[in-house]
């Protein structure tokens, strides 16, 4: 639970009262606010990426797409193994449209930490963009070893392994989706589509 401003003010704090507060601010877009705090965590320890990935995603919801980059990437350079940082570094490509850096960078923080699912979500919209899915697939599958009964992941993957031609295994996975939800509208639709993909593959190879 976060502390309050006044309560800072009152008493002794360390860096992780800082960035609680800050990151309760910047949930708001209470910028101003979560940039003080920001501030003062990196005056306390400045070699910890976690302020500047805060400062970075100001900036960058404020326009300053120059500021953001530089803080985050010295939150990278700070935070080699800081999946956030290669994540939050990783949007601001992607908003540049620099898909490539974009891309690398979001691999990075998944291989840091597979459960990130900012980093999936950009991930996914990067590799649409380039017309790229082998990497997706590899990570989603990775991301369900964990998490099998995630609906909404299993649904995403049947889609990309359509559009790898890998019908069968789409039919796998949207099978084992509607067992879990068995009203699932757009599971059965698309697993319905499936079948018709498959018994027309039938015909022509046939």
């Amino acid at each position: 639970m976060h502390m309050d401003k006044a309560q800072l003010e009152d008493g002794v704090v360390n860096i992780a009262d800082y960035l609680d507060l800050a990151n309760y601010y910047l949930a708001l877009d209470e910028f101003e606010n979560a940039r003080e705090f920001f501030d003062r965590a990196s005056k306390i320890d400045p070699d910890n990426p976690e302020p500047y990935i805060g400062t970075g995603l100001i900036a960058m919801a404020q326009g300053d797409d120059e500021s953001a980059m530089a803080a985050l990437v010295l939150s990278v350079k700070l935070g080699q193994d800081n999946s956030k940082a290669h994540a939050s570094l990783a949007s601001l490509y992607q908003k540049l449209g620099e898909f490539e850096n974009s891309f690398t960078c979001y691999l990075k923080s998944l291989e840091l930490d597979c459960d990130n699912m900012a980093a999936l979500l950009g991930l996914f919209q990067v590799s649409a963009q380039m017309g790229s899915f082998s990497k997706m697939i590899y990570y989603l599958e990775q991301y369900l070893m964990k998490h099998p009964d995630d609906l909404s992941v299993l649904f995403c993957l049947s889609n990309l392994y359509i559009k790898e031609n890998k019908l069968d295994l789409a039919k796998d996975i949207l099978v084992e989706l509607i067992s879990l939800d068995a009203n699932h509208k757009d599971a059965l639709e698309l697993l319905e589509e499936v079948d018709n993909m498959i018994a027309q593959d039938e015909i022509k190879v046939a």
